[in-house]
């Protein structure tokens, strides 16, 4: 019967550490799957308002270019010369020079 009691023994053994095995398994898929899922939500929401502050910017931009085109539209030949700009019959523009310029500093 001792046998058969060791054998009994060597199954609880074998049984309770399963168990506990399979309960720390289940735990750490459950805490793995609170975390993953706070993280999904986390990462809707802000996602959400990078959206809302896409279209806020978007708004900005385009009461902007409105602005623009309005101001734009109201300068004319009249207003420029009211304030002081001359009609230009020969203009001359300013091209960049392409030729790198270095500046040195010598002691003397």
């Amino acid at each position: 019967m001792t046998r058969f009691h060791t054998i009994s023994h060597r199954i609880d053994l074998y049984e309770r550490t399963l168990v506990l095995t399979l309960v720390a398994a289940i735990t750490c898929t459950a805490i793995a799957y609170v975390y993953f899922l706070s993280v999904s939500v986390f990462s809707v929401v802000e996602r959400n308002q990078a959206e809302r502050s896409i279209e806020n910017v978007r708004a900005r931009v385009a009461d902007a270019e409105r602005d623009y085109a309005r101001v734009g539209q109201s300068i004319t030949l009249a207003l420029a010369t009211k304030k002081g700009f001359h009609v230009v019959n020969d203009p001359v523009y300013l091209a960049p020079d392409l030729t790198p310029t270095t500046i040195t500093m010598r002691d003397h």
